[in-house]
């Protein structure tokens, strides 16, 4: 048999996209989440993990198979625990959030395996801007929502803090004026670029905005421009890039969690123990 916390520790490490962020979600150091992933491929007899041109880790063709069943060997494991338990959670969550975390961040798969240990719960899913989903939260259409900003009350539970930087091909970043790929506004990484931009006098034009983060990937490995993105967002088909080619800092960015009044209840504690283990900072 497999030891779950080797089995956990393979799974999150390719959710998380690195060590790094595996350790933080399982309160463990990088050593030991480097030590489980050697233990699990000495035990399978294969190599698990490779690193992609960016140093980012993705799986063997072994560590794919083995992924798999890591993760319904989990998922199973979790059911059990669920239903010994004696917790049925029931009724309706309703969600929102951008695409960035619905494609960018594992959020979705995140919220798959809830519905699969909570069959009797109907989980409904709003993608949408942050502004637009802080409304539907303050007059109660939605139970939950992700946000990269606090809400004008300064309200909300930081789930996450992380860096926004560029992406793009670096020749890009020495094109006047700078060719920008945005998500349309109101934006967090947009907001952000257009101020840093301004502050130092740089021109830029924008030319592709998408609300979808694959259209902007698309766009960015096409060689249209640059785009500001938080750090674990950016694919494998681009770089980072910055003050070496000329461009500003953009700081940090907060993912927010915001809830309506009223939200309690073992449906709410779970699932918000869910999400903070995902982001857990």
């Amino acid at each position: 048999m497999y030891d779950m916390d080797l089995l956990r520790s393979l799974v999150a490490v390719v959710d998380c996209g690195g060590f790094t962020r595996a350790s933080e979600r399982l309160n463990a150091t990088q050593s030991t989440i480097s030590g489980h992933i050697r233990r699990l491929e000495a035990e399978v007899g294969h190599r698990l993990l490779r690193r992609s041109t960016r140093g980012l880790p993705y799986p063997t063709e072994e560590g794919a198979v083995l992924l798999d069943y890591a993760r319904r060997i989990l998922a199973l494991q979790e059911r059990a625990r669920q239903r010994l338990s004696g917790k049925r959670l029931t009724g309706r969550l309703r969600i929102g959030m951008s695409d960035d975390f619905a494609s960018g961040r594992g959020l979705t798969r995140v919220l798959a395996g809830f519905a699969a240990l909570h069959p009797e719960m109907r989980l409904e899913i709003e993608i949408g801007n942050s502004l637009d989903l802080l409304a539907a939260v303050t007059a109660a259409r939605l139970d939950l929502a992700l946000t990269k900003t606090r809400g004008a009350d300064g309200g909300g539970e930081v789930l996450w803090r992380g860096e926004v930087v560029w992406a793009g091909r670096a020749e890009m970043a020495g094109v006047e004026p700078l060719p920008l790929v945005l998500f349309p506004a109101p934006c967090a990484y947009r907001d952000r670029a257009m101020a840093a931009l301004g502050a130092i006098g740089r021109e830029s034009r924008v030319v592709y905005t998408s609300p979808s983060l694959a259209g902007l990937r698309a766009a960015l490995a096409a060689g249209l421009g640059v785009a500001p993105l938080a750090h674990d967002l950016i694919g494998d088909e681009t770089a980072r890039i910055g003050a070496e080619h000329g461009l500003p800092a953009l700081g940090l960015v907060d993912i927010v969690l915001h809830r309506r009044a009223g939200f309690t209840g073992p449906d709410a504690d779970e699932l918000l123990r869910i999400l903070r283990e995902h982001w857990r900072l």
